[in-house]
């Protein structure tokens, strides 16, 4: 079922149709609340679309669950660049993963 669902959200996601991807992103992170994975992917939609600071919050949640995982690590300081925080990018950077 998450796997069905994943494929909807990219379907949409190369639609451009951004409001039916993140719906169905937010359906997958309900039915695998834990999963890290799930949040980083929100992500994409919501950078594609310009909604850095939803996306700093759902990357933050996301390395709360895994907080080994570089490449989310790496994309929430990709966030902050677009951002212009640049002080927090090397303040992550000097800290480790998170």
């Amino acid at each position: 079922c998450e796997y069905s669902m994943f494929i909807q959200v990219l379907l949409f996601y190369f639609d451009g149709n951004c409001t039916e991807s993140v719906d169905c992103f937010w359906q997958c992170i309900l039915l695998k609340p834990n999963s890290a994975r799930n949040l980083s992917q929100t992500n994409e939609v919501f950078m594609k679309y310009g909604k850095h600071k939803a996306a700093i919050e759902v990357y933050n949640e996301a390395a709360k669950l895994n907080q080994k995982d570089w490449e989310i690590a790496l994309k929430l300081r990709v966030v902050f660049i677009f951002l212009k925080g640049f002080q927090k990018v090397i303040k992550r950077s000097e800290t480790g993963f998170h």
